[in-house]
């Protein structure tokens, strides 16, 4: 049998447009793919909650076959996946990095405690890379600092700043950062580790917002929450 008619639309097509279904005598579904493609989404937009639930316990009940699966088709399409993924990567940017940002943070106890370990080991077998990206962080902030000295408003407000983003973290129960409104390695402008430079944002925009020409007014940063 190289064709059959579909029981929906009534047309006549060839056995490879049917699932197949073993419980039956033909071995294919009495309707096309088409047709039963068709049943499943209006049936899913009609029922959204029961869908959802119906799939988590498809996969509660179906772990190993499940993982087993996923393996399998991640194998067979490992190039096309990964081609894929490095697309939307590069076009989602900031939206990937966000998402890493916020993922980091509501787990951020468990991952330090898991890549402890291999810091450690790390800075063990590269003292002189450790050495230098540590000189570079403190000659980038002495280097930024005007005339070369903090005055007493810049200690001040660099102190002030410090103790907010503690007090917000405790208050709000998520991380906040002590900010340079213009970046201190800016590719535009490079600001100064100064009093009118700092401002106290969410950690999530702090990291999101990097080396970038943004936030660079007070309060712009709310804007972007």
């Amino acid at each position: 049998m190289d064709r059959k008619t579909c029981t929906s639309c009534r047309e006549d097509k060839s056995v490879s447009m049917f699932y197949k279904d073993r419980h039956l005598k033909s071995g294919l579904q009495s309707s096309c793919k088409n047709c039963v493609d068709a049943r499943k989404h209006a049936w899913k937009a009609k029922n959204p909650k029961k869908f959802a639930e119906t799939q988590k316990r498809y996969r509660d009940n179906n772990i190993e076959k499940m993982a087993k699966r996923q393996k399998e088709h991640y194998q067979e399409n490992r190039e096309a996946l990964v081609e894929k993924r490095r697309e939307y990567v590069e076009n989602n940017k900031d939206k990937v990095h966000a998402r890493n940002m916020d993922y980091y943070y509501k787990n951020r106890d468990v991952i330090l405690k898991a890549r402890k370990p291999y810091q450690k080991k790390w800075r063990q077998e590269n003292l002189e890379k450790n050495a230098m990206a540590t000189a570079r962080r403190r000659s980038l902030r002495r280097n930024r600092v005007l005339g070369g000295k903090y005055t007493e408003l810049d200690e001040l407000v660099l102190s002030e700043a410090h103790i907010a983003a503690k007090e917000r973290t405790k208050e709000f129960g998520f991380p906040w950062h002590v900010d340079h409104m213009i970046p201190l390695a800016g590719k535009i402008a490079s600001g100064l580790d100064c009093a009118w430079n700092i401002q106290v944002i969410p950690a999530y925009l702090n990291t999101s917002k990097r080396n970038k020409h943004i936030m660079t007014e007070p309060l712009e940063w709310l804007r972007y929450i």
